[in-house]
């Protein structure tokens, strides 16, 4: 089935976004969602839709459903999504991408999100996308073919040495960052990553 000009629908989508997220710093990066094509890293639909209040399955396979800031499930077996658009636009926007930059991406899934920082660094950027899940790697090797300053490694984010980077972005949760990290990043180097916080309880 044939489906009409989508351009419409991304451009909409990313407008939404700038308002929604907020995006206040960065225009590029609503340039950045109005031209990535979200239903290239998400597979045939129909897909799965997780929100607060329940999941639930498109009602059929038009791309136009990706185009709302909701979380479509990759893994449903172990729990992986695709991740809210609004809640990355929002910390893309804080971390002041800039042309020409190098990106360590930690957690690339199937590469939507590892598109937008290539678009946001350009061609004369680098993004080192680390997928640790191997089927995930394979989808992403296959979905970036079009964005040459990327490349795609399936391995642990923690001993892989990119060598200098200038943002590190970690899509997964830790307690800390790998020290790695931390040892290649370039002077005013940025680092962002999700906390997680363990508490441990004491019996006597």
């Amino acid at each position: 089935m044939a489906y009409s000009d989508l351009s419409q629908a991304r451009r909409s989508f990313a407008e939404e976004l700038r308002v929604a997220a907020p995006i206040q710093r960065n225009p590029e990066i609503v340039r950045a969602f109005a031209t990535v094509p979200r239903e290239r890293f998400l597979g045939p639909g129909p897909w799965l839709v997780r929100t607060d209040i329940k999941s639930y399955r498109t009602p059929d396979k038009n791309p136009r459903w990706l185009y709302h800031n909701v979380l479509i499930s990759l893994d449903t077996r172990k729990g992986i999504n695709n991740g809210s658009p609004g809640h990355w636009a929002f910390l893309f926007d804080q971390l002041e991408l800039k042309r020409g930059e190098r990106i360590l991406q930690v957690g690339a899934g199937t590469g939507y999100y590892t598109a937008i920082l290539a678009a946001l660094v350009g061609r004369r950027g680098r993004v080192y996308a680390l997928e640790f899940e191997k089927h995930l790697a394979a989808r992403a090797h296959v979905n970036l073919s079009d964005w040459p300053q990327v490349e795609v490694i399936c391995g642990d984010a923690t001993t892989f040495d990119a060598g200098e980077v200038d943002v590190v972005v970690a899509f997964a949760g830790g307690t800390h960052p790998a020290p790695i990290w931390l040892e290649r990043l370039a002077p005013q180097g940025r680092l962002l990553m999700p906390l997680l916080w363990i508490t441990e309880v004491a019996s006597c």
